[in-house]
């Protein structure tokens, strides 16, 4: 969250299922529909999900790093 706030663009990789903190809830459900923690964290990021295990899941974080 830092980086972005500093400008920078940032990509989370996720696993496919998505980041288990995005599911998590809290007492503030009814205030707030998604977790007010994980939106604070991921502030400013832009995500994909991609498997590691995978050999072609791996290819794709390659080609994303020797992009930036």
């Amino acid at each position: 969250a830092l980086m972005a706030d500093l400008g920078a663009d940032v990509i989370k990789v996720e696993p496919p299922q998505g980041d288990l903190w995005r599911a998590a809830r809290n007492r503030t459900d009814a205030v707030f529909p998604s977790n007010p923690m994980f939106l604070l964290d991921n502030r400013g990021k832009r995500s994909i999900a991609i498997n590691l295990d995978h050999p072609d899941g791996r290819a794709v974080v390659r080609r994303l790093v020797q992009a930036m």
